[in-house]
């Protein structure tokens, strides 16, 4: 996102109705933002994948994979996720995960 696409407020709050309503959404909140996309936009490469980036993945057997996650890379090799695992708490007692499945570690 370039400095002339970041986020206003206009533009934040309609991401984030819950959080508007339950803290009210300010300036300083979407200036926080900005600076995160920032930091993040500056450490990623459209060349070169990155743990944490996400990946658009079809095996060999044509199961397609859109959201999959480089978790790990080692020795010219990257270990993904076809479907991360999203962990949700609702305070301390109610936690959840969404399922998880690993891919056999991959050559780039």
């Amino acid at each position: 996102m370039s400095k002339a696409k970041r986020y206003t407020l206009e533009t934040l709050l309609p991401l984030n109705v819950s959080y508007d309503s339950d803290h009210g959404l300010t300036q300083e909140d979407v200036d926080m933002v900005n600076s995160l996309v920032e930091v993040i936009e500056s450490t990623r490469s459209k060349h070169t994948p990155k743990i944490g980036d996400r990946v658009v993945y079809t095996q060999k057997g044509g199961e397609y994979h859109p959201h999959g996650l480089i978790e790990k890379k080692t020795r010219g090799q990257i270990l993904c996720l076809p479907r991360p695992v999203y962990s949700v708490c609702m305070g301390k007692r109610h936690c959840y995960q969404s399922g998880c499945q690993r891919w056999p570690i991959l050559s780039c």
